[in-house]
């Protein structure tokens, strides 16, 4: 028989938070619906096999239970007494770097600091330890399989995010990662220049460049949105301003 309550606590939570990371929204890195989806489906999938297997032996028996244990914890004190189980869970919005110097956005990626192994991805833990549920108690899911999704590939010359309050209840600053794919494989890359533009409503709020190591700044410009689209047709032309060469 399937099982309706672990679908409807942990895969489904799961896959909708998949579905919105692929959104291109502008979150301030610890403080929206993203960390908090996914602080909350931490606490679900901890808690799941209780109490016929206390979390102690499933952290035994999964390095990624042992991981979604620690956030579940966090999300829950201000501070862990063990400062090595404290795993700060953060947005970031990644994007792939073209040889060009297009952009595109892939999706935004919750990020996991871990003080032995770095940066984890929250969604590949939290997908494998839902996948140690499955095959631990021989769980029934009704055939369901997933994996992380991406955004469209679209290109633009600039790497572009939309603000949405709906979505993050003040934004203060957020943060970029750029991509190299090679074949199926993306890897973290510097590019040259970087450019970064918040929009809101329509408009641009904020934009940066780094050029050389130097940031450059502008806020509150009120460009409409219109002006993205005159720079793919400059692009298009051949007379893109921000092409890395």
């Amino acid at each position: 028989m399937t099982d309706l309550k672990f679908i409807n606590n942990v895969i489904k939570p799961w896959d909708e938070l998949n579905r919105l990371l692929t959104h291109r929204y502008a979150v301030e890195p610890g403080l929206s619906d993203i960390t908090r989806m996914a602080t909350s489906l931490a606490v679900f999938i901890n808690h799941y096999g209780e109490p016929d297997i206390p979390t102690a032996v499933s952290t035994s028996e999964s390095p990624d239970m042992k991981t979604i244990r620690d956030i579940a914890d966090a999300s829950k004190h201000p501070a862990l007494r063990n400062p090595g189980r404290n795993k700060p869970v953060s947005v970031g919005s990644h994007f792939e770097v073209r040889d060009d110097g297009q952009f595109s956005f892939l999706r935004n990626g919750v990020h996991i600091e871990h003080a032995t192994e770095g940066k984890l991805d929250f969604m590949v833990v939290a997908l494998a330890s839902i996948r140690f549920w499955i095959d631990r108690l021989g769980i029934d899911v009704g055939g369901w399989w997933s994996e992380l999704k991406e955004a469209s590939q679209e290109y633009y010359p600039t790497a572009w995010l939309e603000f949405e309050p709906k979505y993050c209840i003040r934004m203060g600053t957020t943060n970029f990662r750029f991509f190299k794919r090679e074949g199926e494989v993306l890897t973290p890359f510097d590019p040259q220049i970087e450019i970064g533009e918040i929009y809101r409503e329509g408009e641009l709020e904020t934009r940066y460049e780094i050029r050389d190591g130097v940031r450059i700044l502008e806020s509150g410009v009120g460009q409409p949105f219109s002006s993205l689209v005159e720079r793919l047709r400059r692009r298009a032309e051949g007379t893109n301003p921000h092409r890395i060469g």
